[in-house]
């Protein structure tokens, strides 16, 4: 997990998304959706939604060879926290390399 704040998942509150100014979510998932879409990342997915934790993953209906889309880098950069899930094919995916690369940029701005 990379967190895009200083505060630690367990001390953000369940509707966290509102105290830290600019945070549309409280997490952005990344991950290779044809190997986890439906199994491990769905069933994170319901478990944050359950618990009131704000989180973005992306559609179903993304292009493969697109460039990464304003939408995404907007939801990257207000999120407090990113998780990164890593799967057998994730690194064959550009999508997913370049939404890990601007996560990492956004945690670089914020010096922490």
């Amino acid at each position: 997990m990379v967190p895009t704040s200083t505060e630690t998942p367990s001390s953000s509150s369940s509707s966290s998304s509102s105290s830290i100014p600019g945070s549309d979510y409280d997490v952005f998932l990344n991950f290779q959706g044809e190997d986890t879409r439906h199994t491990f990342t769905d069933h994170l997915y319901e478990a944050f939604r359950l618990r009131g934790i704000e989180t973005f993953r992306d559609s179903e209906k993304l292009q493969l060879g697109q460039e990464i889309a304003s939408e995404l880098i907007q939801a990257i950069e207000n999120s407090q926290y990113a998780i990164v899930v890593f799967s057998e094919k994730y690194a064959d995916s550009w999508w997913c390399l370049d939404e890990l690369a601007k996560i990492v940029e956004c945690k670089k701005k914020e010096g922490t």
